[in-house]
């Protein structure tokens, strides 16, 4: 049988929103209609060839595919796909920077819905090269760090997001560092935070995994210290300044969406 190639182009115009995933070991029970469960069963199988003009934009995504696919619809109407797909050049925006694709692939072997992801994307900025590898199912995406020649996370993502080294940093431009940080995990962006901290004389520099708010500190004196919290998932913002009467009293004032001056006193027991 003769085959035709035809260009395409894929827009993905809207996104589902995000909410709970459902578990792999949910079942969902639905009731079918009579006439339904008289339908004729049927099997098919399809396979598909990208060629050379498929390109796809997808929100942050623009690149070109290129690959093969084997769909089947089996008897109990399940669809699952055997095969590999890669992306051709393009674009994806991480951290707010659109980031070259250098490689990218998608690999089918079960549910169309659910293929292992595998993607590295970077920007180069002098002779640095910075960039992310996204790795892992659509549902549980991880993304890393690399550098070449080698970084430091905290370096690498400092260059990625503000094109600067992190002792160059405008104040301006951290807490888009700090959002990219967070947007890591709360685990992963501790270490890369505390260490951008220290390179701006930090005292305290991280994210409260109690409230998801990133703290900035710094002690001003010996009896003076304050403390800029930024919360990234309302981006409301406040200040703590606190000084220390004696050794165990102190004045803690607050303004932000929360305005407060309270008295601290402290005592340690063995």
């Amino acid at each position: 049988m003769a085959r035709r190639a035809f260009p395409a182009r894929i827009a993905v115009t809207s996104m589902p929103e995000a909410g709970a995933a459902r578990s792999q070991d949910v079942i969902l029970h639905r009731k079918v209609s009579a006439a339904a469960d008289r339908g004729v069963l049927t099997q098919a199988r399809v396979e598909v060839h990208l060629g050379e003009d498929v390109q796809l934009t997808a929100g942050a995504l623009s690149t070109g595919l290129t690959g093969n696919l084997a769909l089947a619809l089996g008897l109990d109407r399940s669809l699952t796909a055997q095969g590999h797909i890669d992306t051709r050049g393009g674009t994806v925006s991480r951290f707010g920077r659109g980031l070259a694709i250098t490689t990218g692939s998608l690999a089918f072997d079960g549910s169309l819905m659910r293929p292992e992801v595998s993607l590295t994307a970077s920007r180069l900025l002098g002779g640095q090269e910075v960039g992310v590898t996204i790795a892992g199912p659509p549902d549980a995406l991880e993304t890393s760090l690399y550098a070449t020649p080698p970084l430091d996370d905290g370096a690498a993502l400092s260059i990625l997001v503000t094109g600067r080294a992190p002792d160059a940093v405008r104040p301006e431009d951290q807490e888009r560092v700090s959002a990219a940080a967070f947007s890591l995990g709360v685990g992963a962006a501790n270490p890369y935070l505390q260490g951008f901290g220290e390179r701006l004389g930090l005292k305290e520099f991280g994210v409260d995994t109690g409230t998801g708010a990133v703290v900035a500190g710094t002690r001003l004196s010996e009896r003076l210290y304050a403390r800029y919290n930024f919360a990234l998932t309302t981006r409301a913002s406040g200040v703590q300044i606190e000084y220390k009467i004696s050794d165990r009293l102190s004045a803690r004032t607050e303004t932000g969406p929360v305005h407060a001056l309270d008295l601290l006193y402290r005592r340690e027991f063995d």
